[in-house]
């Protein structure tokens, strides 16, 4: 008899366990599948805080880029400013044909800088009209429309710009002059043109060099 009794006892304690909060030593009933009501509650203002806290981090994250690209954007400008103004003093001491190499402290390259020769230079200052021209008079050295627009061949173009600064005036594969010169072509005398070539293969060096030196950083953070 008293094992019956301890069996009548044990029975509901089973059924009664089942429906208990599965979270460790909590013994209030279970609200949904699993877990009671307050563990739900719990549980969603958790996940709600980690989605808060991930947004913060990617906001952060994201802040961060920000300043990097305005920064690197503000010292693109200073730079192109710094060499604008370099560029303005070396073509005051060189003259048209100089050649210069520099080299680094160890005597390898650091990169060519050059003026050209004064000289004159042929260039299409209206395209429209140059196009007409050679449409009427060589019109199978023009591309026409669907293009956007008609336009000339690059390999005619090239001749009649390289035969216009020959012979300093604009002219034509035909020797077309004066009135008949081809239309829209500009010829400019040139100062000579200042060109500056890094070193490729040294240019972590030249860096490394410039940052000994310093006098190029300090007046770019001045």
């Amino acid at each position: 008899m008293g094992g019956n009794r301890s069996g009548a006892r044990h029975a509901p304690l089973t059924t009664s366990l089942a429906s208990l909060c599965v979270i460790q030593g909590c013994l209030n009933p279970r609200a949904g599948a699993n877990i009671c009501a307050p563990h739900e509650v719990y549980t969603t203002e958790l996940g709600v805080r980690r989605a808060m806290a991930q947004e913060d981090e990617q906001r952060i994250a994201s802040d961060d880029l920000a300043r990097q690209l305005l920064l690197v954007s503000a010292l693109l400008a200073r730079v192109a400013e710094e060499r604008d103004k370099l560029r303005s003093l070396m073509v005051q001491q060189i003259r048209p044909g100089t050649t210069m190499k520099p080299t680094l402290a160890d005597g390898s390259p650091a990169g060519t800088v050059l003026r050209t020769v004064t000289g004159v230079r042929a260039q299409v200052g209206d395209p429209k009209a140059f196009a007409a021209w050679v449409a009427r008079r060589y019109p199978s050295e023009v591309y026409l429309p669907p293009m956007p627009a008609m336009a000339v061949r690059e390999a005619f173009q090239a001749k009649v710009l390289e035969m216009s600064e020959a012979a300093g005036v604009a002219i034509g594969p035909g020797g077309e002059v004066a009135e008949d010169a081809p239309a829209g072509v500009r010829i400019l005398n040139t100062q000579g043109q200042l060109r500056v070539i890094p070193d490729k293969d040294n240019a972590d060096a030249l860096w490394r060099e410039i940052r000994t030196g310093a006098t190029i950083l300090e007046e770019l953070e001045s």
